[in-house]
């Protein structure tokens, strides 16, 4: 437990009822998603979450570095977890084919975000404008809608990993990702369950 004292007593259960909800009358728009952002800052403030989830190990070629799941419906969408972020080397920019909103929990994050401004045409190509980087705080929360504005780079800040709660839409194992290089505009497949690479 942290020395932040739990004061909601709102549930994963009641979050994911209130994402249905949202979901059902907003779709995956950003007026939405901003909405579930918020109820998401009201769930992390529950110290208990690892508590709550079931601890899963990095997968290969993850950008995670292990994570508690807190919910999944039965089709694998709105999967709800508690996902740690190394502090010695941050993610690669990467796009995960689906929205989502985090919120920190633990420590603090760098965030960037970018948008892809090319017409995608040229293969290994892609020109990307940054427009979110900020660090990320207990209840900070940022949201992503899907393909091409789901491309961001996540690093813990600190000398120790940071931990945010994250809600995805759908599940990304199995589905083929990209890796960018936005100083060099590159970008490059990367298959299911490969180590990162470029």
């Amino acid at each position: 437990m942290s020395d932040i004292e739990v004061t909601t007593t709102y549930t994963v259960g009641e979050f994911v009822s209130d994402v249905k909800t949202i979901l059902a009358e907003k779709g995956v728009t950003n007026e939405g998603l901003s909405e579930i952002a918020r109820k998401m800052q009201e769930l992390s403030k529950r110290d208990d979450l690892f508590e709550l989830g079931e601890y899963r190990p990095p997968s290969p070629g993850g950008n995670t570095i292990g994570s508690y799941r807190l919910h999944a419906e039965p089709d694998n969408t709105l999967i709800v977890s508690v996902s740690r972020f190394s502090h010695e080397r941050p993610t690669p920019v990467h796009t995960h084919n689906t929205w989502g909103v985090l919120c920190g929990y633990k420590g603090e994050d760098r965030y960037i975000q970018y948008d892809r401004v090319d017409d995608n045409s040229k293969e290994g190509y892609a020109e990307l404008k940054e427009v979110i980087n900020r660090t990320i705080k207990r209840g900070d929360a940022v949201w992503w809608l899907d393909y091409p504005h789901d491309i961001h780079q996540q690093q813990a800040l600190g000398d120790e990993p940071s931990w945010e709660l994250l809600l995805m839409g759908k599940s990304t194992s199995g589905i083929e990702r990209l890796h960018f290089d936005p100083a060099n505009n590159k970008a490059w497949k990367v298959p299911p369950h490969q180590p990162n690479s470029g």
